[in-house]
């Protein structure tokens, strides 16, 4: 898991430093699929919520709480849900909530980590999902790269 956390770290890192330096004039353009510059910030954050949220039902031993949510439902409450969030206060936010995940994550104790999140996905562990963000947050970071 510390891989996976310092991996998740350097990629957040680079996201942030890529969209902080991403041209101002195009930050709201739609250029990634239906999604502008902000909206992709807006989804990363709404899903690092989702897995702090779940992180803490699985801590509190209550994951019959979690509710596994679709993509594309998740996708459109957090866009919508920081649709009228400025630019400087998205990149604030997104800093505060990785930062805030992987606090969650190093503290994580081991006989969690591999632990399902959701009662019906047995696969989705805390280490399997941040794998799978992690690769997700690096697509996002090489789009982004790309449309610089």
């Amino acid at each position: 898991m510390t891989d996976l956390i310092s991996q998740f770290q350097s990629v957040s890192k680079d996201f942030m430093k890529a969209a902080s330096s991403f041209p101002a004039a195009k930050r709201e353009e739609i250029l990634f699929d239906q999604w502008s510059l902000k909206d992709v910030i807006a989804h990363l954050i709404g899903w690092d919520e989702h897995f702090i949220k779940e992180l803490g039902n699985l801590q509190k031993n209550q994951t019959e709480k979690s509710i596994w949510v679709t993509v594309p439902d998740q996708n459109k409450k957090s866009v919508a849900k920081y649709q009228k969030t400025n630019f400087e206060d998205l990149v604030k936010i997104y800093r505060q909530t990785s930062q805030k995940l992987t606090k969650i994550l190093t503290n994580l104790p081991l006989d969690l980590q591999n632990q399902p999140l959701f009662p019906d996905k047995k696969s989705r562990t805390p280490s399997k999902y941040l794998a799978i963000w992690i690769q997700h947050l690096g697509d996002h970071l090489s789009e982004v790269k790309k449309q610089s």
